[in-house]
């Protein structure tokens, strides 16, 4: 009490308005009173006993004590927010002592002679109860509201929102702080922000902090081990849970000791050697006190243990992700995404669980079983070491059983991730699988995987547990029987003969080793298990990481006083760079480049020539093989294939930085993307879907662009950021942005590029071939050695030039003969090249200037069994089936709106729950339920007086069942939907590492998990205070039953003189397993119906709204079907999903067949919706469409898609063979195969790889370049040969010179088909038969570019004057 006096007085004092109140004067009156009684008492007994005694010496004690108390439950209430542990202990214990002292003083007889002390006594003991009970109250809310401008009241309200941190040691004990929550649920359904916070300790930000420390440490060491740094950070949870479970362990044994006592009693009570009935009654009720305490202590050790088991996933979960943002090339080959996302949703929850839960067992199962061995010694003597025999018999088969299980146990988990894997694929290429009908060929390999692997584990599990089940069930009884068997044979005569007392006591601590012995199956089990997970774990968590030192970077002061123009900001010297360790010779070879602080360096090449492999090794995201790379400042990157995170379009741009009205609009401005704005239903408060889904590729592009501007680094890395966006955008963007007088201007920008008529405005080109460098200089210098530059540069001007000629010509031939047609186009192709030779020529010196029983346990068994083998797989299978049927047969608006997490966890976690949770949920509600029934038929039999007691205790379950279940489906409601955000974020931050890298947002990216993490926590916390709460409710009315058991057995003895001891030991027996089974029946009732949840929500995924049929049957096109090609729109308008606007207006045009159309519009005008409304991907909202004369819409979707062909936009290749990349349904040769790769100008790198059409594509394709995917895109056109083909911008990732071979292909196998090509690149369909030009979702223009161009006023020929002036520019 001093020390706590002390420690207060260090404290500042609370607000006396709110503190000083009804409740603290009633408090203190109380006290002053219990003061007074104490006095009274103690003058009373003076006069009895003068003489210095123990009685007075506690009674002087006493006063001091409460007088002392008057002074803390002042200090206690002016300094301290919640109720005083010291006085809510206090008060109570002093209720004892005085009630001991009350005993002692009526078994003397003194209240015959002093009514008065006794009356004192009395009034004493009431008023400790009364001061305990309002010291229990709760302090005012106001106490935890922060004052204005009062930086520490701040800190303390976020300390105590945690309704935990407010409770007093009573209430935390009892869970009462929890029944206002419990009640709010019954008053409407509990929504997020109803759920109390976590408290600070339990926050995900501080457990990170801890457990990092503690893991870096053992990273360090010789021998980093994961375990070791869980128990450094976690061993006083695992100490005081331990110490708690050793005390419910042991308490245990006070029951048999006790039921030996009171059976004892009842067998002796009309016989000579009769105890008195006080003792009986002391027996039931010591039975009854034993079984309350150990039921608030086995809710303590529970609590403590899901705090363990709480902070150590969420350790690993973190550690997960920041593991993810810094995995080196060699390990992020070594871990798919799938793999990635099992370790951090199942890996860290089966260790955390077990090392929070079942740890324990270690010691515990043998030290149970070796106190009841002794015990059962003292009972029976040695025919206990019977039993012990068959226990040593089946120590190993436990062991050969566990091993089997830890095998079969990897496999499940291997061929989940696998199965994991190949759905993050689809669902990242779902338009693509779409519109090549590939999804049979994806559901056979799924279910394969699933069906045959996969489930194929899960039986053999369930046989192999269901073994070790049986086996540790009989095992038991075998001990049971054995022993009683050589007992009642052999001995019969040490301890008496086998009686009642003898088999009651004996079949109790029987009991208390078939728990343990029952639960070494499931230890063993889960141990197998765990050290799978723990294992993958470690190995990922000590992955290698990327090499922080082989960058040097360094901050730059712009602004500082010694900088000058001269500054290099980007330096790389004799750089030497592979993607794997492993790799025997460097992709990046001996390269040097150098980028001052406002200069614009170019990098240009082929395809594959290691262009975004260097962006790559600048960024330190390759393996430095040799020289030197030195970064001075921040750094700004636009990747070559946008990333874009799932948040408005608004946060996509301010990326983490504070929003600049003023400088906001002026990068939205220059970035073009004011009429996007426009367009978008919500401006840019827009919400962007996951990887940007419902933003066309410019959009993209843009939208990563204008991050990047946004940033205002120092260095910007550009990895082709023009090459998704139409000339005219390109030549907007490099004015505005990137070029001499763009917004970039004074910043250093190296840009890796094809669009070689910005060069000239350039400061330096570097030219790169396999990796090295070809050429370096300024352009003009390059320009004037005429060396690789001058041939890259001058095959584009010829390119320029051929399509003009061509256009001039032929085209022109046939559609005029007149001689002033001719000339006027050929007026314009003079004009045009004379354009661009002048602007590839000439540099602007001024510009230049600016630059992540066992009869009943057996029937379990079969039960358990049938529900697994025959139930829960065949249904697991179905739908599973079902379910992926019902994802890959959705629209795609659905996975516009859908986050992929949230369906990657329907695919994980509830399918996980399908295949093991919910079959033993179900079988132990069944399980239960029998228990219940058996127990109650046995205790209502042998005392049916107890009769009349189930019937309040009924009622109380039936009211707490509801209270409980009110909120417990609404938690798990939200439980469920605050999970996925923390996988969707993680699948995003795995997509995005290097962008997240290169902008130094790694930390906020680790703090927005950490808050997805903590949303999640508290919502699944509170569910475990829930639970408890109503544990210990059920299990408190439960022991009323053994009360009332035992008390109405030894009150039938005294008042009737008759009882058999045998039946009411019998009877208490089944009322601890009636406890038991109705604490149990409602809690797995729950658990079924939570697990249940995670079934609906699978059902819910296979009853989604489907697209079109894949196959109508009574109309199916003929074989040949399309014979000619003809392409035909009949006023034809569509929108992306119902509610939205349409994208497509009433369209009217006609291809004819063999024709070939380029189809052009500025971005977002809707030429990529054309495109998914040919292919179906969105219906029409009226109009038709037609193909050779039928329409499509008649069809099935499989019908359509298969037999039309498209190269698109975004090239997606997937996990497998280049083989199965181009022919997933194998119909055709590999000859065909190869040809198609000669066409596609892939064949030499293909046959360059010693596996040939066998080698293997990684996940996403990362082992080929953006281009080198565009070809085998390209290569799967060739091969299908589809009478009608659509190029969706296909060659923007492709170098110029390639791009041309690429068309020549394209122009020879696609003679005799209809091709309709959407291209920024104006070069690439000027030579079409016609030009469609889109402008806001209608036709704007169509017909021959001849025409087109002769109308000055047309659309298309302003866009080819535009495309022009991006190289008139620079004259």
């Amino acid at each position: 009490m001093l020390i706590r006096l002390k420690f207060l007085k260090s404290k500042p004092e609370l607000p006396s308005s709110v503190v000083l109140g009804a409740l603290y004067i009633a408090k203190i009156a109380i006290v002053a009173l219990a003061l007074v009684a104490s006095l009274s008492e103690h003058v009373f007994y003076f006069g009895l006993m003068p003489k210095f005694n123990v009685i007075s010496m506690a009674l002087v004690v006493q006063t001091v004590a409460i007088a002392a108390s008057i002074y803390l439950h002042y200090r206690e209430q002016f300094t301290s927010r919640v109720g005083s542990t010291i006085l809510l202990l206090f008060w109570p214990s002093t209720f004892l002592v005085t009630a001991t002292r009350l005993r002692t003083t009526v078994s003397m007889g003194v209240h015959h002679h002093y009514v008065t002390s006794v009356f004192a006594t009395g009034a004493f003991m009431l008023l400790s109860v009364t001061a305990m009970f309002v010291e229990m109250q709760p302090k005012p809310p106001a106490l935890y509201e922060p004052l204005e401008d009062d930086t520490d009241s701040e800190s303390i309200y976020l300390h105590y929102q945690s309704l935990e941190e407010r409770a007093n040691i009573i209430s935390r004990f009892t869970y009462g702080w929890m029944t206002p929550f419990l009640n709010l649920g019954t008053h409407k359904p509990i929504e997020f922000d109803d759920i109390p916070q976590l408290k600070s300790k339990n926050l995900p930000r501080a457990i990170a902090k801890v457990f990092q420390r503690n893991w870096r440490d053992e990273m360090d060491s010789s021998q980093p081990s994961l375990i070791r740094a869980v128990f450094r950070t976690y061993w006083p949870e695992i100490a005081v849970r331990w110490s708690m479970i050793f005390v419910y362990s042991m308490s245990a044994f006070a029951h048999p000791i006790l039921l030996s006592r009171l059976i004892g009693f009842m067998t002796a009570y009309n016989g000579p050697d009769a105890e008195p009935v006080e003792n009986g009654y002391f027996y039931a009720i010591s039975m009854y006190l034993v079984a309350l305490f150990r039921s608030f202590i086995l809710q303590q050790y529970v609590t403590v243990g899901y705090n363990t088991q709480f902070r150590v996933k969420t350790s690993f979960m973190t550690a997960i992700y920041r593991k993810t943002l810094v995995l080196s090339t060699d390990s992020r080959k070594e871990y798919s995404m799938g793999e990635i996302v099992s370790h951090m949703s199942t890996d860290s929850s089966r260790v955390g669980n077990f090392i929070g839960g079942a740890l324990y067992e270690v010691w515990s199962l043998p030290l149970r079983i070796i106190v009841a061995l002794y015990m059962l010694y003292n009972t029976i003597g040695w025919s206990v070491f019977v039993g012990v025999g068959f226990t040593l018999i089946g120590i190993p088969l436990s062991s050969g059983f566990r091993k089997h299980l830890r095998e079969v146990n990897k496999l499940i988990f291997e061929h989940k991730d696998e199965r994991i894997k190949v759905i993050t694929e689809v669902l990242n290429g779902i338009k693509i699988i779409k519109l090549y009908a590939w999804e049979l060929p994806f559901i056979k390999k799924i279910s394969h995987i699933r069906n045959v692997l996969e489930l194929g584990a899960v039986r053999d599990f369930g046989i192999y547990q269901s073994i070790t089940v049986l086996f540790s069930t009989v095992l038991p009884f075998l001990v049971t029987f054995s022993s009683f068997a050589t007992y009642s044979l052999f001995d019969n005569k040490s301890h008496g003969p086998l009686n009642m007392q003898l088999v009651f006591v004996s079949m109790s601590l029987f009991g208390m080793i078939n728990t343990p012995l029952n639960d070494v199956a499931g230890f063993l089990l889960n141990y197998t298990q765990v050290m799978v997970s723990l294992g993958r774990l470690e190995k990922y968590l000590g992955a290698d990481e990327i090499d922080s030192m082989a960058i040097s970077h360094s901050l730059y002061d712009r602004n500082g006083a010694n900088v000058s123009s001269e500054d290099v900001l980007v330096d790389v010297q004799n750089g030497s760079f592979k993607w794997l360790s492993t790799d025997e010779t460097p992709l990046i070879d001996n390269v040097s480049i150098q980028c001052k602080r406002s200069e614009l360096a170019a990098v240009i090449g082929k395809v594959g020539s290691g262009k975004s492999s260097l962006v790559s090794a600048i960024l330190g995201d390759m393996t430095k093989a040799g020289g030197n790379v030195f970064i001075r400042g921040s750094i700004a990157y636009v990747p070559q294939q946008p990333w874009i995170i799932n948040a408005t379009l608004q946060d996509n741009i301010l990326f983490g930085h504070e929003l600049d009205p003023e400088f906001y609009d002026r990068v939205v401005e220059a970035c073009a993307l004011k009429p996007d704005l426009e367009m978008l239903p919500a401006g840019d408060m827009t919400e962007i879907g996951e990887k940007g889904i419902n933003l066309s590729g410019g959009q993209k592009a843009r939208l990563s662009l204008a991050r990047a501007v946004y940033a205002r680094a120092d260095i910007y890395i550009l990895d082709d950021p023009l090459a998704a966006v139409d000339a005219h955008v390109s030549k907007h963007l490099f004015t505005q942005v990137i070029g001499p007088s763009g917004l970039l201007a004074s910043r250093a920008r190296i840009l890796v590029t094809n669009a070689v008529q910005y060069l000239p405005k350039t400061d330096s080109v570097t030219m790169l071939n396999n990796g090295s460098v070809v050429e370096q200089g300024s352009f003009n210098t390059l320009m004037a050695n005429k060396g690789a530059v001058f041939d890259f540069v001058h095959k584009y001007i010829e390119n320029e030039t051929s399509d003009d000629v061509n256009d001039g010509s032929d085209t022109l031939m046939d559609v005029s003969s007149s001689s002033s047609s001719v000339s006027l186009r050929s007026d314009i192709g003079t004009a045009r090249i004379a354009n661009i030779t002048r602007a590839i020529v000439t540099v602007d010196k001024d510009d230049a200037q600016s630059n992540e029983s066992a009869a009943l346990e057996s029937g379990q068994l079969v039960q358990r069994e049938l529900n697994q083998q025959v139930c829960s797989i065949r249904a697991s299978r179905k739908n599973h089936e079902s379910m992926l049927l019902g994802v890959l047969r959705s629209p795609m608006s659905y996975f516009d709106v859908t986050p992929m997490g949230r369906i990657i966890n329907r695919f994980s976690a509830d399918i996980q729950e399908s295949d093991f949770s919910l079959p033993w949920a179900i079988a132990s509600v069944s399980s239960n339920l029998f228990g219940i029934i058996t127990s109650l038929t046995v205790v209502s039999i042998t005392t049916p007086i107890l009769l009349v007691l189930f019937i309040p205790i009924a009622f109380f379950y039936k009211h707490l069942q509801n209270l409980y279940m009110s909120s417990s489906r609404e938690i798990t409601r939200i439980s469920s939907s605050t999970r996925s955000p923390i996988f969707a974020h993680f699948q995003e931050t795995i997509g995005g590492t290097l962008s997240i890298r290169a902008y130094g947002q790694e930390k906020r990216f680790i703090s927005d998990n950490e808050s997805f993490l903590e949303n999640n926590a508290r919502a699944t916390y509170i569910s475990m205070f829930v639970k408890r709460w109503l544990w210990l409710r059920l299990e408190f009315l439960g022991d009323l039953i053994l009360l009332g058991t035992a008390v109405f057995g030894v009150f039938s003895l005294q008042i009737f003189g008759y009882g058999d001891a045998g039946l009411i030991g019998l009877a208490i027996i089944y009322s601890i397993s009636l406890n038991n089974a109705l604490s149990s029946s409602v809690d797995s009732y729950v658990e079924a119906e939570n697990s249940m949840t995670n079934y609906e929500r699978i059902i819910e995924y296979t009853v989604l709204p489907s697209e079109a049929p894949e196959i109508v049957d009574d109309s199916r096109p003929a074989e040949s079907w399309p014979q000619d090609g003809t392409v035909e729109f009949r006023n034809y308008s569509t929108r992306y999903r119902e509610g939205l606007d349409l994208v497509l207006k009433d369209m009217s045009f006609s291809v004819q067949p063999m024709q070939k159309v380029g189809i052009v519009g500025r971005t977002g005008a809707g030429k990529s919706s054309l495109t998914l409304a040919l292919f179906r991907i969105i219906e029409a909202a009226g109009g038709q469409i037609i193909i050779d004369g039928e329409d499509i819409s008649k069809y099935g979707l499989f019908d359509v898609r298969s037999k039309l062909s498209i190269i698109p936009q975004d090239p997606v290749l997937f996990v497998g063979t280049v083989r199965e990349n181009i022919d997933p349904f194998g119909n055709y040769t590999d000859e065909q195969v190869w040809s198609a790769l000669e066409y596609a100008h892939l064949a030499e790198y293909i046959r360059s790889k010693e596996d040939g059409l066998d080698y293997k594509v990684e996940q996403g394709g990362t082992n080929f370049s953006v281009g080198q995917r565009q070809l085998i895109c390209l290569a799967r056109a060739l091969l299908k040969h589809a009478k009608v083909l659509v190029l969706d911008e296909a060659t923007a990732a492709i170098d110029n010179e390639t791009d041309a071979i690429i068309q020549q292909s394209i122009r020879e196998q696609f003679k005799d088909c209809t091709v309709l090509t959407i291209a920024h690149r104006l070069n690439t369909i000027i030579d079409s038969d016609m030009i469609l030009v889109v402008d806001g979702g209608k036709v704007a223009e169509f017909d021959t570019p001849a025409n087109l161009l002769a109308d000055e006023s047309s659309i298309f020929a302003q866009m080819v004057q535009e495309s022009q002036g991006s190289g008139n520019s620079s004259s």
